[in-house]
């Protein structure tokens, strides 16, 4: 690969602008090309059965040259992996990605701006599935990824036994990542569902109810908020009764820390889609 080709298709010829197209049946069956790899080609390539494979089709990003196509090669050793192409910017990769079609991009997350080139081939590429290299085990960083739409993940002290092991499970489908990682989406999932929990319970109460209970939380008893309100104690605990019900707690301290959170994450603090006020 010459400076004046950023892009390169492994196993193949040149042809105009730095793209390349296979040569030879035998490149491709050792993984280096892009065309479909059938039973006449694996034979060719020395396998036993001679049955066709469904061949993985990887495309490798990332802006160290000499690590780039080291980890290439590297992969083209395996059998099931087609090796389609390597870039080292958001640029080339897209162009990339236009020229030859490609299953899993390897993206080194040490690039600069490495988030924003993920989404970037999502979006040009939707049915591509992007495995991150070198993530850093920081739960910012993980969720960064998991946002963008990463699907894999290889952490920065990954072997290449984890880095083949999690190219092959997103292939099928499946999700591959350390337990920390695992432990941190985890969490994040948790945390998403909480809050989708308290604001549907939140839109449930009355304007009255949510009135009330925010007059809970800054300390005013029923008797005061009756009073305030100008309506009968009884109303009041009736209202408290069913704000707390509808929010899943039996303590009026929590109800009001969870409507506050539920509104926070509201423009204006509007939460309700009730009418009428009793």
């Amino acid at each position: 690969m010459t400076d004046d080709n950023p892009v390169q298709l492994w196993g193949s010829q040149r042809l105009g602008k730095g793209l390349r197209y296979p040569t030879s049946r035998a490149s491709r069956s050792f993984g280096y090309g892009w065309e479909p790899v059938g039973e006449a080609a694996l034979a060719e390539g020395g396998a036993k059965s001679g049955l066709p494979i469904q061949m993985i089709r990887i495309f490798v990003v990332a802006d160290i040259r000499l690590y780039r196509e080291g980890l290439a090669h590297m992969l083209a050793r395996e059998q099931r992996f087609c090796i389609v192409g390597s870039a080292g910017t958001q640029e080339e990769v897209l162009s990339g990605l236009r020229a030859v079609r490609a299953g899993i991009v390897l993206l080194d997350m040490a690039m600069t701006g490495s988030v924003g080139v993920v989404r970037a081939i999502i979006e040009a590429a939707p049915g591509v599935k992007v495995v991150a290299l070198a993530v850093a085990e920081t739960e910012n960083a993980i969720l960064s990824c998991a946002e963008a739409g990463i699907v894999g993940y290889v952490a920065r002290d990954g072997s290449v036994s984890d880095l083949i092991a999690t190219v092959e499970s997103v292939a099928r489908g499946e999700a591959r990542c350390s337990p920390q990682i695992a432990a941190a989406l985890l969490r994040r999932v948790a945390a998403l569902a909480a809050e989708r929990r308290v604001e549907g319970s939140a839109v449930a109460l009355t304007p009255r109810q949510l009135e009330i209970v925010r007059l809970i939380g800054q300390g005013l008893s029923n008797k005061e908020i009756a009073r305030r309100l100008c309506i009968e104690l009884s109303t009041v605990k009736n209202h408290v009764h069913s704000a707390l019900e509808k929010l899943g707690t039996h303590r009026r301290a929590e109800a009001a820390r969870l409507v506050q959170r539920g509104s926070s994450s509201v423009p204006g603090g509007h939460m309700s889609r009730s009418s009428g006020r009793t």
